[in-house]
């Protein structure tokens, strides 16, 4: 859009009401990018304006409308960029690389091979800042080499934001983020940075150099696209930005890019059904061209519409063409689709049990047929039951995830994904379970976040299966490993932890996992009067390095302070605070503990609501986790 349109779309005035300001800022964007910003995304837009004016110094709305106003075009191209950028990770929505594996590169390059060709040729339409480009780039590397090896492919990356582009073609992201993928699409693919990148990984020219980013707008697409060339173009999770009118006109320029018998990938939550397009439905939303969809149909009923206007008579939701009729026989060499995969789940959290159960479903194709709470129970389990998959946890009571793959690595076990606490770079535990025989790893996120995160842990299970006998890589692993984290100037940090009597046993042992250098730890106990002497002598006994004091607390550095909880008021103060729970304390306390503004707020995961301690956690955990992840947390925040 020209400078002068973009000058236009602004209203004169200065606004001081942020609302003013969102408004005349959506629509600028929506000029520009066509996107759909009304009342459901406001928070979102005021959200992101008020981060942009943070950045540059500012304290208000009306600071910055003057502001952006004085910097019109290069502003406007800012928030576009921040407003048309979506969450995105590696290998989204597991089901359409599952229909790309079962159907769609099976009938492509058996179609590629009859004409004689040798080139796939993809179109990530909406690709962000690359992740989507490079899963695909991945997958289709990865099908080929087992199943077409004379074939190559093709990547064509586009999106309406510069900065997204840039990002895309230098294709460098955090390994946190990177360690998403699964294991064996890992391999050979990603590289360790170095200097000021060496906590990132880079693409290496494998996956890279197929791939090629441009920025573009879907509501301009250019003439030179619209050939029908491309076999499988991927537009996901963008029409929700836009109207009707502009999904109808994105799409059709999106067929008439698409090959003949290609296929057209839209979000799993996205539907062009009511469009009236020449399209017809062959999976999670995935559509091809009607008119090949009927080419594919028996002789009789393709003859039906011979001579029809396909676009007149054909819509989204007219025709369907018989489910994976496309490849219902796989290919020589490729073994047939696993309809439902079985798995044991072992985790001493009851809480994350239940989410796998719910992430694990029939309809995802998996079966949860057993659950265990510790190694020894699994082990139990195994021995009069079968399982295509397990999941194990690192941290359990009696017998850890680790002591159960070190007591069972040269015995037979099913593939064994780690869904654990524990960071995978933590290179004495997680990168330990991968060198025992794990087959992959998922880092444990908070119950609020771990149902956004069932992608992850069906396509690693799914691919932990699938290629169980396949060698794999694990260097660039290990390239990332660290040890235990380091915590930085314990003196400004505290550990509160309020346990009862009962918890003792676990509280020894959590206590005994922190190792110097570590902030003061006070361990508070409800009404314990005078028996606070024989707790301080049993803690004493059970951790003979350590010492437990009971008087005149102080933020001393490794020291443990143990007291009756009514002292918490007179604790002294402290920047950086991590509150371990154990049990359920009385709502007084939790009151009290309120008060201390703590950035982590860990809460014994029992199976159960906790109601007055809901708005206190920061996460619910087994108290196996409390150690490793309260010491993340200081070393994320180390000064």
């Amino acid at each position: 859009m020209s400078s002068s349109t973009r000058h236009a779309s602004a209203h004169p005035g200065v606004h001081s009401d942020s609302d003013e300001l969102v408004r005349e800022i959506s629509a600028i964007v929506s000029s520009i990018a066509g996107i759909q910003l009304g009342e459901r995304q406001k928070a979102m837009v005021a959200s992101r304006i008020q981060r942009r004016f943070s950045e540059l110094g500012m304290k208000t709305f009306a600071e910055y409308i003057s502001y952006f106003r004085a910097h019109l075009e290069s502003e406007s191209d800012v928030m576009v960029s921040r407003l048309t950028t979506h969450h995105t990770y590696f290998f989204r929505e597991i089901a359409h690389f599952e229909f790309l594996e079962r159907t769609a590169l099976p009938s492509l390059i058996a179609e590629k091979k009859k004409r004689g060709e040798n080139v796939l040729r993809l179109w990530s339409a909406a690709c962000s800042s690359g992740q989507e480009a490079y899963s695909l780039s991945m997958f289709v590397r990865h099908f080929l080499s087992r199943h077409a090896p004379e074939m190559t492919y093709e990547i064509y990356g586009t999106d309406i934001d510069p900065e997204s582009v840039k990002h895309a073609r230098n294709g460098v992201y955090r390994f946190h983020d990177v360690q998403e993928i699964p294991t064996h699409f890992l391999s050979g693919n990603w590289a360790k940075g170095t200097g000021s990148i060496s906590e990132f990984a880079k693409a290496k020219d494998t996956i890279k150099s197929p791939c090629r980013f441009e920025v573009m707008n879907l509501l301009k697409m250019p003439e030179s696209l619209l050939r029908g060339n491309f076999d499988i173009i991927f537009c996901r999770n963008v029409f929700i930005y836009f109207n009707q009118d502009q999904i109808r006109q994105i799409t059709k320029g999106l067929l008439k890019a698409l090959a003949p018998d290609g296929y057209l990938f839209a979000g799993i939550s996205e539907s062009l059904s009511g469009l009236q397009l020449p399209v017809t439905t062959v999976g999670p939303s995935i559509y091809r061209k009607a008119e090949s969809v009927m080419r594919s149909l028996p002789l009789p009923l393709a003859s039906k519409s011979k001579g029809a206007d396909p676009e007149a008579t054909l819509g989204s939701s007219t025709v369907r063409a018989p489910s994976l009729t496309i490849a219902s026989t796989p290919p020589v060499g490729r073994p047939a689709a696993v309809s439902m995969l079985k798995v044991l789940c072992v985790d001493d959290s009851p809480s994350i049990l239940a989410l796998l159960k719910k992430i694990l479903t029939p309809d995802a194709g998996f079966q949860v047929v057993g659950t265990a709470s510790n190694g020894q129970e699994a082990e139990q389990w195994l021995k009069t039951n079968k399982a295509d998959l397990m999941t194990l946890d690192i941290h359990m009571p009696i017998q850890t995830g680790l002591e159960f793959l070190q007591t069972h690595q040269r015995r037979s076990l099913p593939p064994v994904v780690m869904i654990s606490s524990v960071s995978r770079q933590d290179a004495a535990l997680a990168l330990k379970c991968l060198e025992l025989g794990a087959t992959d790893y998922i880092e444990k996120p908070s119950l609020a976040s771990l149902s956004a995160r069932s992608d992850e842990i069906r396509s690693k299970l799914r691919y932990a299966h699938e290629f169980q006998t396949t060698p794999r890589d694990i260097s660039v692993i290990r390239s990332f490993s660290k040890t235990r984290p380091t915590i930085g100037s314990p003196e400004h940090k505290r550990r509160v932890v309020v346990a009862g009597f009962a918890a003792r046993e676990q509280l020894a042992n959590m206590l005994a996992e922190f190792v110097a250098p570590e902030p003061a730890t006070y361990v508070l106990v409800e009404s314990a009067g005078e028996a606070i002497e024989a707790f301080r002598a049993y803690l004493a006994s059970c951790l003979p390095g350590k010492t437990i004091l009971t008087a005149n607390p102080t933020n001393t550095p490794n020291a443990i302070f143990l007291s009756d909880a009514n002292t918490l008021s007179r604790l002294p103060g402290c920047e950086n605070t991590s509150i371990l729970i154990f049990g359920r304390p009385s709502a007084s306390l939790v009151d009290s503990l309120s008060l201390l503004n703590a950035g982590q707020v860990l809460v014994e995961d029992r199976g159960e609501r906790a109601p007055n301690l809901e708005t206190l956690a920061t996460d619910v955990v087994p108290t196996t986790s409390f150690a490793y992840m309260s010491d993340e947390f200081f070393a994320r925040g180390a000064k």
